[in-house]
């Protein structure tokens, strides 16, 4: 159960409602409106990462599990494992990137990106080491988008925690990836 009722749904602006439409009935966007202005902008961020970026969509859902692992977002965690199998990611990396100890199961990429995450989300900001084998291994601007990714999601981990945001009993997830 949510810490706060959800706002019941005339206080979705047409604006909003209009983003919503196509897009499965997630819990998460039914505390938005709780954001004001904050929930189309936010929609409209997710949307991007999710299919606007150059980062590679499997390396972008190992990130988002990872974070939803490392913040304790159970609920970010359920809904973009599913969306890391469908962007081809395997079940030896998805399992391994949502341990405390992925050891060696992750391939190079994998494995950078979630030593990354670690980074962010332990010390705020990568040593020069990793931030250069990541930047010779990616480029620059996948660093860049790849680095807003992780910060999005951090956010996205803290609004679904500390609004206690349950995952949903009844959502079929191949209605909508």
């Amino acid at each position: 159960m949510a810490r706060v009722a959800f706002p019941k749904p005339e206080a979705q602006t047409d604006d909003y409602r209009r983003l919503l439409k196509g897009r499965p009935p997630l819990n998460l966007y039914r505390m938005l409106p709780r954001t004001g202005v904050l929930a189309q902008h936010f929609l409209a961020m997710g949307e991007a990462i999710r299919t606007r970026l150059s980062l590679a969509a499997d390396l972008r859902e190992i990130a988002i599990v990872r974070v939803g692992v490392r913040t304790g977002a159970d609920y970010e965690v359920h809904h973009h494992s599913v969306l890391a199998r469908k962007a081809g990611v395997s079940m030896t990396s998805l399992a391994a990137a949502s341990t405390s100890d992925p050891g060696d199961a992750l391939n190079g990429h994998e494995a950078l990106v979630v030593r990354y995450v670690d980074a962010l989300v332990d010390e705020v900001r990568a040593d020069d080491a990793l931030f250069a084998e990541l930047d010779r291994a990616l480029g620059t601007d996948v660093v860049a988008e790849l680095t807003m990714v992780i910060g999005f999601y951090l956010l996205v981990s803290r609004f679904l925690t500390n609004f206690d945001i349950a995952i949903e009993d009844d959502l079929r997830h191949e209605e909508w990836v």
